[in-house]
């Protein structure tokens, strides 16, 4: 299969072109090395300033920061007439984050309910 660009006067059907293609490439794949090097040292730089890279919780940020709207938001969260939308609005946190971290809660509530109504 070749490849034809009317407006950069690349044409894979030529050495030329060929040649082309293959340096934009390179180029392409270079800065993408390069954007990945100044990150790793960015990192590596902050590391040594004492930052710690982590993948802390909803919950875990929320137990050290503010236990009472974890407790609130739990309460909320396992409601099931509560929508995600409504946490989000109540509390401004995102609703891939809010189920992410509290949908289990919920399928408790739910689990204990379905087994309330069947006794």
């Amino acid at each position: 299969m070749n490849f034809v660009s009317l407006r950069d006067n690349i044409d894979t059907h030529t050495a030329m072109g060929r040649l082309m293609l293959y340096l934009l490439a390179f180029l392409a794949q270079l800065e993408r090395d390069f954007t990945a090097e100044r990150t790793q040292a960015g990192m590596d730089a902050a590391r040594k300033q004492g930052w710690h890279p982590s993948l802390q919780t909803l919950v875990q940020s929320l137990q050290k920061d503010d236990p009472k709207q974890l407790k609130a938001l739990r309460r909320n969260a396992a409601d099931p007439k509560t929508s995600w939308h409504e946490l989000l609005k109540k509390y401004g946190y995102a609703i891939a984050s809010l189920r992410r971290n509290l949908e289990h809660d919920r399928k408790k509530e739910l689990a204990r309910l379905a087994t309330e109504d069947g006794n």
